[in-house]
Formats: C-alpha cells, structure tokens, sequence
C-alpha cells in the first residue's frame, strides 16, 4: 500500500516493519515486489488512489468552470426600472395600494396643500420601464438589486463567497474569476495533454497527447479531436476566438 502511495520499495520496506538496512533491505524488497500476490495488491491500491484524484481532479475543476462561466448578475445587478409615472393612467402618478395614496391624501390636507395626482394603483417596483412614459422618457430610474443568496443554485452558488454589512451596507461577495481562470490554465499545464494555442504554445493534460486544428483559413476557433466531453468543452472555451 506504501508503494502504491508512491513511496520507494526499500523505504515502505522499511515502514512496514520488516527488519533489514542497506544492500540487504533492497534485496527483501524487491524479492516481495516480485511476488504475484504483492504485485497485484500494489497494482489494485495503486488504481483506487488514482481513481480517487480523478474524482477530486474532476470536482476541482468543474467548481473552477462554474466560477470562470457564472454570471454575477444573478447574485447582485444594477437595473432600469418603471417609475411612478411609467404605467400610471394617463402617465399619472401611480400608487402602490389605496392606502398610500389615502396617507399621502391626508398629509397633504393637514399641509394645506392640493390632493395628490391619482394615476391609479398597482405600482411594481421591479416592472418594466414603459418607452413611452413623457416623465422619464423610458429610461425608468435605476435600482440595485440583490438576489436571495438562500435560493442560488448552479454556477451562481460556486461564484457567491458570502456576504457581509459594511459601512455602505450590505456587499456581496464573489470568488475571484481571474484567479479560477489561472488555476485552471496552471492545472492544465501540470499533467500531460498538449494543446497547442497560437502556433507556439503547448499546455499538458493526464498525460495523453491532443491534437488541435484549424477548422478553416477564414477562421481562428481549434477544432478538438477525441477529447472527453468536459475537457473539450473547456478548451474550446479557453482558446481565443
């Protein structure tokens, strides 16, 4: 098992607990490394632990995708929305509920100033701006808004990094896109597949050499040959247009 954890014979020799020093334990060690049931033995935890850096190599970058490819908008957007003027009738001030405008109505007797405008009821914060409104000429009024973190889901949950109330309130957080597009590049360079980019430069992969092409003179995107369906889609994401 030390072996297939990638230690030397005579060494896991030794951690084992088997007795012996110099020319004497690497003799031992490799008699034992000869053996059938040794070797196979070696050979099935050698396969286990590298079936489990695949699954963790495969977590690692599919989290690092939904973080490069997550649009931020679903956590925190600044928007154009209608104003009071927008849907109001006859482009009359519009009122959320009869409530507001009777307390509105009231404030404005006690003030001894005119009834407000009634445009009617039913105003939205979130609505549309109408293009036609003679108020705001259909640019509305801007709103900041901030999704309910609780609900994410898909890349938006890897790109969310907390949140937390500052002195201009409450911030989003958000994880790095620079950073998880370079730890992707630097994985890609770390294994064996060579994809050549721009005619000069090669990145590695799992230790299996990639061809890349050009699909036509007129155009610059690769074209990916015999690549799994998750590495290709990245590659054809990363590479230049």
């Amino acid at each position: 098992m030390l072996v297939a954890q990638g230690k030397k014979p005579t060494e896991a020799y030794r951690l084992a607990g088997y007795e012996g020093q110099g020319a004497t334990a690497n003799s031992n060690a490799s008699r034992m490394l000869r053996n059938a049931r040794v070797f196979r033995a070696i050979s099935y935890f050698r396969n286990q632990y590298q079936k489990r850096y695949t699954a963790d190599l495969d977590l690692l970058v599919s989290q690092l995708m939904a973080i490069v490819l997550a649009d931020p908008n679903q956590l925190a957007q600044f928007r154009r929305v209608n104003c009071r003027y927008c849907w109001g009738e006859n482009h009359l001030y519009q009122w959320r509920d009869i409530a507001e405008f009777d307390k509105a109505a009231a404030q404005a007797s006690r003030d001894g100033k005119p009834e407000p405008e009634y445009g009617g009821l039913g105003f939205v914060d979130n609505a549309i701006p109408n293009p036609d409104c003679p108020k705001c000429c259909g640019e509305g009024t801007g709103q900041l808004y901030m999704a309910d973190t609780t609900l994410l889901d898909g890349d938006a949950r890897q790109l969310y990094a907390g949140a937390k109330f500052g002195k201009f309130g409450v911030e989003i957080l958000l994880e790095d896109k620079a950073a998880a597009r370079r730890e992707l590049l630097r994985l890609f360079s770390a294994g064996g597949l060579y994809v050549q980019i721009s005619g000069y430069r090669n990145w590695k992969l799992n230790g299996a050499e990639w061809k890349t092409r050009s699909c036509a003179k007129r155009s610059k995107r690769w074209k990916i040959m015999n690549i799994p369906s998750l590495w290709r889609s990245i590659l054809m994401w990363l590479m230049p247009e």
